[in-house]
């Protein structure tokens, strides 16, 4: 069975505004949100980071686990990312 990695991963996610106006002070006061997301390292590279939140291992199929729950970040909004094991 390979290594598990377990990480936190701290991004910055767009915000919209509903359907309702803002006056551009409002509009510039706006900000990307920042979002914590943890889970299994799946794939690392260079443009984004993949990770899952929950792993199924089917009874008697050892080496193909079902991720769920995953999430593809683009390394563009990424802050950080924190190995918890």
């Amino acid at each position: 069975m390979e290594k598990i990695e377990i990480v936190e991963v701290l991004w910055l996610d767009t915000i919209h505004t509903g359907g309702g106006g803002l006056t551009r002070k409002e509009a510039s006061e706006l900000k990307p949100v920042p979002c914590l997301s943890y889970g299994r390292l799946i794939e690392e590279t260079d443009d984004h980071i993949t990770i899952a939140s929950n792993i199924m291992q089917h009874e008697g199929d050892s080496e193909q686990p079902e991720y769920r729950e995953v999430t593809c970040i683009p390394r563009a909004v990424v802050q950080s990312i924190k190995k918890l094991g």
